[in-house]
C-alpha cells in the first residue's frame, strides 16, 4: 500500500474536519485489509466515494453513520434544522472532495499527478458497497472517532498502480 498516500490523506482528514466543523480529530494509523471486506460487510449510513487516476489509481472512500453525517452538516452550514437527504448529500460530497484535493495536491507535488472525479454520495440501510476489483488489489483503513461516532476513510488501490 502506498503509505505516502494514506499519510496525506489521515492529514488531510484531520485538518479539513477542524476547519469545516471545528472537531480536533485524530486519526489511527491506517490499517490494511482486503478489498472483499466492502463486498462482505453490510453497511448503513453514509458512503462518500471519489475516483483517482494518475500515477496510482483508485479511490477514496468517507463512511460514516447517518446521526454523524447530519451534525457534520449542520455544522458546515450552520443549521441544525430543516435538514434535507439533499443538503447532507452535498455537505458530505463537499467535505470528502476537500480531503481528496489536498491529499491529491500533496500527492502530486511529491510523487506524481493524479486526478479526482466528482464525488458520488450513498446514503442506505443494510447494503454492500461493491467495487470491481483484483485480488491483489489493496485497501487501507482509517478510523476518526469523535465521541461514540465514528469516521471511516477507506483508501483503495489497484494492484498495478501500488
Amino acid at each position: 500500500m502506498d503509505s505516502t498516500l494514506n499519510s496525506f490523506v489521515k492529514e488531510a482528514t484531520e485538518n479539513i474536519i477542524e476547519a469545516t466543523v471545528g472537531w480536533k480529530i485524530e486519526g489511527s494509523v491506517p490499517i490494511e485489509r482486503s478489498i472483499d471486506i466492502l463486498e462482505n460487510n453490510k453497511t448503513s449510513g453514509i458512503n462518500v466515494i471519489i475516483n483517482f487516476i494518475g500515477t496510482i489509481k483508485g479511490a477514496i472512500i468517507l463512511t460514516c453513520s447517518n446521526n454523524m453525517a447530519r451534525n457534520i452538516t449542520s455544522l458546515m452550514l450552520g443549521n441544525e434544522q430543516n435538514l434535507s437527504e439533499e443538503d447532507i448529500k452535498d455537505a458530505l460530497g463537499e467535505l470528502l472532495n476537500m480531503i481528496a484535493g489536498m491529499a491529491k495536491t500533496k500527492y502530486s507535488e511529491k510523487l506524481g499527478n493524479i486526478t479526482i472525479s466528482v464525488p458520488t454520495t450513498i446514503i442506505g440501510n443494510d447494503y454492500n458497497l461493491y467495487i470491481k476489483h483484483d485480488s491483489s488489489d489493496r485497501l487501507s483503513l482509517i478510523e476518526f472517532e469523535y465521541g461514540d461516532e465514528l469516521l471511516v476513510i477507506k483508501i483503495y488501490l489497484e494492484k498495478n498502480s501500488i
